[in-house]
């Protein structure tokens, strides 16, 4: 029975079945956040802010937010990676104020970390619709989705501390425990907190304002940006908006 046991077969043996499982490992942790993801609600969704978090998060929304106040001449890039408010007192909401209240030369980091608030109060609303999973399911999500990477990496760590004790080494085993590694992390980092409901909801606005993100039409840019995110700003007034993201801040 020992000839079964597949940490005692040869260091070619072992890497086509490590691979194999790592090949299964990865498909395993795609498929289990479909089947663990809430059902959620299905509902029409109209405000650029909601949309904007169910799309891209945090950071989506930031952007959408300050793409609304640039283009209504509240808000100004100083430099390349500096903004400066024009008209401190002229937000409507609590979020606008916020950020016209900034000083002079806020960076994208002061400008997110000032938002923290504003973007929990729609994420709680994301989730009182059935539009985005809990912090607490998300994270057991997250936790089912890397196990599968989590087991192989265990068991190919074994298998190298007994090819270390009997000084068999096992060519590029480590680059496939690496490999795990690194599967397992950008994974956990991918899954997003939308419902099944929330996924249909952003994919029917996607779909209705798809000449959003073709057309450049300014006066559509805050749905757009919320949407599709600043590369819509390409070839417009607010480029360097974009610009400055792809620097990331």
């Amino acid at each position: 029975m020992a000839g079964l046991d597949p940490l005692q077969l040869s260091g070619e043996q072992f890497l086509a079945v490590y691979a194999a499982l790592l090949l299964a490992a990865a498909g395993m942790a795609w498929v289990l956040p479909h089947w663990l993801r809430p059902d959620g609600r299905t509902l029409v969704l109209h405000h650029p802010f909601e949309l904007a978090c169910l799309s891209g998060g945090a950071t989506r929304y930031a952007e959408t937010l300050v793409v609304t106040l640039m283009q209504a001449g509240h808000l100004a890039l100083r430099d390349e990676s500096h903004f400066e408010p024009l008209r401190p007192t002229a937000g409507l909401s609590r979020a606008e104020v916020t950020v016209l209240g900034l000083p002079p030369g806020t960076d994208w980091a002061m400008l997110m970390a000032s938002l923290w608030g504003a973007i929990h109060w729609v994420e709680l609303r994301l989730i009182a619709r059935g539009l985005w999973v809990d912090r607490a399911d998300w994270w057991r999500i997250r936790g089912w989705a890397c196990l599968p990477y989590v087991l192989v990496l265990i068991f190919g760590v074994v298998r190298w501390e007994i090819a270390l004790l009997h000084h068999q080494p096992v060519p590029y085993l480590g680059w496939l425990l690496l490999a795990a590694l690194v599967g397992g992390i950008l994974r956990c980092a991918t899954i997003d907190r939308r419902t099944r409901g929330g996924a249909r909801v952003l994919t029917r606005a996607r779909r209705e304002a798809r000449n959003l993100g073709r057309g450049h039409q300014m006066e559509q840019a805050q749905m757009a940006v919320a949407l599709f995110g600043t590369e819509v700003l390409m070839g417009t007034p607010y480029e360097a908006l974009h610009r400055l993201r792809i620097g990331r801040g």
